[in-house]
């Protein structure tokens, strides 16, 4: 059975509850901005082409029912 789940967070607190950010690498991490499309916070990594990116941004939750929240 698939199903699609709308997912909805925000990036005004950083790092948000249930992320993990891992960076193996020497590039640049996870930002978190203030030009948003809802909300005042959101997330970006700005790109170097002098330091390779080995990094990830993952969210983890105990249950797919904790992810379908809404703002």
């Amino acid at each position: 059975m698939n199903s699609l789940v709308n997912f909805s967070e925000g990036f005004e607190s950083w790092p948000p509850a249930g992320w993990t950010i891992i960076n193996a690498g020497t590039g640049n991490n996870w930002i978190n901005g203030s030009s948003a499309y809802e909300g005042s916070g959101s997330l970006y990594y700005p790109y170097t082409s002098s330091a390779p990116a080995n990094t990830c941004l993952l969210y983890t939750s105990p249950s797919p029912r904790d992810r379908t929240r809404s703002r």
